[in-house]
C-alpha cells in the first residue's frame, strides 16, 4: 500500500520498459509525482509540481520521460525527465493553452503526440517532441431533447447533436 500521498491519488501508470517501476500522482492537496519500486514499495523519486495533477503517463518513446496534465492552478501539460543516475525528476517543458483543468490525456503509440480534453470545451492535440500545439478543436456540443415518444411500451429519447 502506498501511503506517501497527502490526498487522493488521481493518476497512475506502469513504466512499460521498466516493469517494476510505477508512477503515481496526487490531486490539489497533494500535487506530487512519485516514482515507486513496485517490488518493495519503496520511493525511487518524488517531486512537488505546485499544481493539481489530473493524469500522468510514461512516454512510450522515451524510457525515462513522463507527461503530466494539471488543473488548479496551472491548467498545463508538463514534460519531465527522470534521471536514473541521481534518481531526480526534472521538468523540461510546459505546454499551456487550456483555460480549465485537463480532465483526460491520451498518448499516441509512438509517444510523440498527446490529446487532451478540458471543461473549457476544447480538444487539443500536442506534439510533445516539438513542444507545440498541433490542433485545437472547440467542442461546443450541447445536447437537445427533440421529443419523447413511446415505442413498443419502452421509453425512448431522440437526442440531436
Amino acid at each position: 500500500t502506498f501511503y506517501e500521498h497527502k490526498s487522493a491519488v488521481k493518476a497512475i501508470d506502469w513504466n512499460d520498459r521498466s516493469h517494476n517501476t510505477l508512477v503515481s500522482a496526487g490531486g490539489v492537496s497533494d500535487q506530487q509525482i512519485i516514482i515507486w519500486n513496485a517490488i518493495d514499495n519503496s520511493i525511487i523519486s518524488r517531486i512537488n509540481t505546485g499544481s493539481q495533477i489530473c493524469s500522468v503517463l510514461w512516454n512510450k518513446n522515451m524510457k525515462n520521460d513522463l507527461v503530466s496534465s494539471h488543473g488548479f492552478s496551472n491548467n498545463e501539460i508538463s514534460l519531465w525527465s527522470f534521471s536514473r543516475y541521481n534518481n531526480k525528476i526534472y521538468k523540461w517543458a510546459e505546454l499551456k493553452g487550456h483555460k480549465s483543468r485537463i480532465l483526460h490525456m491520451s498518448m499516441n503509440n509512438n509517444g510523440t503526440n498527446i490529446a487532451t480534453l478540458s471543461p473549457d470545451e476544447t480538444l487539443r492535440i500536442w506534439d510533445i517532441a516539438k513542444n507545440i500545439l498541433l490542433i485545437h478543436i472547440l467542442l461546443n456540443i450541447k445536447l437537445k431533447i427533440q421529443n419523447y415518444t413511446k415505442i413498443n411500451k419502452k421509453n425512448s429519447l431522440k437526442i440531436a447533436l
